[in-house]
């Protein structure tokens, strides 16, 4: 087994060299895509791959797959395809960068993401965490999953903001490895703002749950629309929520 997957290694060394141009051997099944829309990759290798997009302008100076410029989509198998969400990231030309159990490179593999009118909203994609109630409006990509807005909108109540303006809120989140914390950022992207201010991450569980989960208090500065991230080790979700108050 393991002279086997030393050779498929070194194989996938010979096909895919850091500027790969064998067109084919991973491939999206689009050259466009809008953020949040789902997308797929097809490769033609026989090892399995962890995928990432990495913005064509900075792939040449990425060279760990824990470099935050990167954004994990996820795993895929094989001779297989993996249908994942397009993370909601700035629009431009992106690279599909992979790790394959050895180093990282960089394919040839490029997709565009397209600019949204308003805020590129994210909704649940179905991919539903282990363990976890059905009740949540899941959004994932199998190894990290947030709980989000059914409509992508979270209505803040005037008790929910403080003397400062500053909304709070709580963010749900489902990891893995399942007791491991992530690490929460979040940005505004449709103008200028503070970064949200997060207040910790808490571990427990749903009553009923099979496994745990996480809470992150956090305070967003300004209503608007927000792009939050989750990092654990190289894996990365990323989701966008408008956020307003009632009344």
């Amino acid at each position: 087994m393991l002279r086997r997957l030393l050779i498929a290694t070194s194989l996938l060394t010979l096909a895919l060299p850091m500027d790969a141009s064998g067109a084919g051997v991973i491939a999206f099944d689009r050259p466009t895509a809008l953020p949040n829309e789902r997308v797929k990759v097809t490769s033609a290798l026989e090892v399995p791959l962890r995928l990432y997009l990495v913005r064509q302008d900075i792939a040449r100076r990425v060279t760990s797959r824990r470099d935050a410029r990167l954004s994990f989509i996820g795993v895929v198998r094989p001779n297989r395809s993996l249908t994942f969400s397009t993370p909601p990231l700035d629009a431009g030309t992106y690279r599909l960068a992979i790790w394959d159990g050895a180093r990282l490179r960089m394919t040839a593999a490029r997709l565009g993401l397209q600019p949204t009118v308003g805020c590129p909203i994210t909704r649940p994609n179905g991919n539903r965490p282990p363990g976890q109630p059905r009740s949540v409006g899941w959004y994932g990509n199998g190894f990290l999953w947030a709980g989000v807005e059914r409509d992508g909108i979270w209505t803040a109540r005037a008790d929910q903001v403080g003397e400062d303006g500053a909304i709070g809120n709580k963010l749900l989140w489902v990891t893995t490895p399942r007791w491991e914390k992530p690490t929460i950022s979040g940005e505004r992207i449709d103008v200028a703002a503070p970064p949200l201010s997060v207040l910790g991450v808490n571990t427990g569980s749903f009553s009923g749950a099979a496994n745990p989960s996480h809470m992150s208090p956090v305070e967003f500065p300004i209503t608007g629309c927000w792009r939050l991230t989750a990092r654990l080790g190289d894996v990365s979700l990323t989701y966008v929520v408008q956020v307003a108050v009632s009344g």
